[in-house]
């Protein structure tokens, strides 16, 4: 009976190579059909790992800074747009003053100005997904509540339209702010009162105060005798904190749009980075199909070379040889 040649050697010299073709054709099958180089971080080198964890952790920070900037700059488009409304109430309390000034007949003026006072404060209270705008950050609690305005006890004949009086604030003074990226942070609340007793004509919230106070007045005047020197007095008074909150609200709107834009530019920035960081980390990650399909290709060939070798490796015997 023949003998085989001694083929153990080189038997297993050739399964090896052909096993280690095989696990790499099934890589290769796995990232055609995942479109990625690795399933996790373990398939990429330690170099590629530490890049991806880094660029996946900034990616995740930059689309988070960018959609609190978008959603603030909703929120500030809000306050934009009460803000106009509030100079809108205004300016008809301006042409109101105006008329009565020259009337013979204010007897609907009191009407006239509590209609526009309610105007003023529901623009005041506007809310924007279920928060006040205008609250500071007791966002959950209406900041006028006129219930609570002290003016309003005051007789018309003892009034004093220059005093200041925040009694129908609700708020706090807490001015809120939005990180956009990881040095700048925007400070974009608007408080329509103060809890202080005095506040200047650069605090936002002298203009809301002043808007409420010249509106109280002509209220007041209303109830005086047509063409008195009281009701003159007191509707010129009037007129001149009127002119005041309009110059004030032109300021704060100017204020936040600039902080609106701001935020826009910002939310902006964030997302093309964000873009940018994913285009680098599938860089990485991704396969090129094409590459992919022919490394398969070649794959294939070399496994069926390499089970042809171990399969003619098992057949040799010493008859060959003789």
């Amino acid at each position: 009976m023949m003998e085989r040649v001694s083929t153990y050697n080189l038997h297993n010299i050739t399964m090896g190579a052909a096993l280690n073709v095989e696990a790499q054709l099934a890589n290769a099958q796995l990232q055609e059909a995942s479109g990625l180089t690795a399933t996790d971080y373990s398939g990429l080198s330690g170099q590629q790992s530490y890049e991806v964890l880094n660029m996946e952790n900034e990616y995740n920070q930059a689309t988070t800074w960018a959609a609190e900037a978008s959603t603030v700059e909703s929120r500030s488009e809000a306050m934009y747009s009460a803000i106009g409304s509030m100079t809108s109430v205004v300016t008809k309390l301006e042409s109101s003053i105006s008329g009565a000034l020259s009337s013979t007949d204010n007897s609907t003026l009191s009407t006239t100005a509590q209609s526009l006072m309610d105007q003023l404060v529901s623009a005041m209270n506007t809310q924007e997904n279920g928060r006040y705008l205008f609250s500071g950050s007791n966002i959950s609690t209406a900041p006028i509540n006129m219930a609570n305005y002290s003016s309003t006890s005051i007789s018309a004949s003892s009034y004093n339209p220059t005093t200041q009086d925040f009694s129908y604030y609700q708020g706090n003074d807490t001015v809120l702010t939005v990180q956009t990226d990881s040095s700048t942070t925007v400070s974009y609340g608007v408080c329509a009162g103060t809890t202080a007793t005095t506040a200047s004509a650069t605090n936002p919230a002298s203009a809301f105060e002043a808007a409420i106070r010249a509106t109280e007045a002509v209220i007041k005047a209303g109830s005086l005798t047509t063409g008195s020197t009281s009701q003159t007095t007191l509707l010129k008074q009037a007129m001149t904190v009127a002119q005041s909150a309009l110059t004030q609200l032109a300021n704060l709107q100017e204020s936040v749009s600039d902080i609106a834009n701001q935020l826009t530019s910002a939310s902006a920035a964030q997302t093309n980075y964000a873009t940018l960081l994913q285009t680098s980390i599938s860089n990485i990650k991704e396969v090129n199909t094409a590459t992919v399909t022919t490394q398969i290709a070649q794959y294939q060939t070399q496994l069926q070379s390499s089970f042809y070798a171990v399969s003619t490796i098992g057949k040799l015997s010493l008859a060959s040889y003789l």
